[in-house]
């Protein structure tokens, strides 16, 4: 990410510093301090380490685009908060992005091996803001209508209802069916 962002025109680093956000051990965030400083990026470029979830969800709401460029991940709750931010996003083809987000829809997926394509979809989207405000809303309109709390809650009560209907033998206690209702009371 810092050496893509080195690749943004300076008038435009000018206008969207880089605030890296998440922990790390202390040699890592001094070898990347190191390339930061080699890069001249110093004056654009903030390391925010661990921040409580109040002041990530600040950092979201005052950013224009968020960047995840991971070479590995499950289901990443971070690109989920900047969707519900109405953020577009370039992230990376790994784990559960690709289910998460289409490409050129909520997001621009790039391949985690290519540096040159993160590169040059951060500068194609910085300097598009119609493109960043269609695909933000895009984003959170996704994410409000298939990853929310409530959206979670009736696919989990499916998931209880299915193993009810297809597990249980007539004699047999209805344990799935109680959670089914006990979880639909919690969420």
């Amino acid at each position: 990410l810092i050496v893509a962002y080195a690749s943004v025109p300076s008038p435009m680093r000018r206008k969207f510093p880089l605030h890296i956000v998440g922990g790390g051990t202390p040699q890592r965030l001094g070898h990347l301090r190191a390339l930061t400083r080699r890069l001249d990026l110093t004056e654009r470029l903030t390391f925010h380490g661990s921040l409580p979830h109040d002041q990530v969800t600040r950092l979201l709401e005052s950013a224009d685009l968020f960047v995840l460029p991971s070479r590995a991940e499950g289901q990443p709750i971070a690109l989920l908060e900047a969707m519900s931010a109405g953020l577009a996003s370039v992230v990376t083809n790994v784990g559960a992005i690709p289910e998460t987000v289409t490409d050129g829809v909520e997001a621009a997926i790039v391949d985690p091996c290519d540096p040159l394509q993160l590169a040059k979809q951060i500068r194609d989207l910085l300097a598009d803001h119609s493109a960043r405000k269609v695909m933000g809303n895009a984003a959170q309109m996704r994410v409000e209508k298939e990853f929310s709390t409530s959206q979670f809650a009736r696919r989990l009560a499916g998931i209880w209802d299915e193993v009810a209907r297809s597990g249980a033998s007539q004699d047999a206690l209805p344990v799935p069916r109680l959670a089914s209702a006990t979880f639909r009371s919690l969420l």
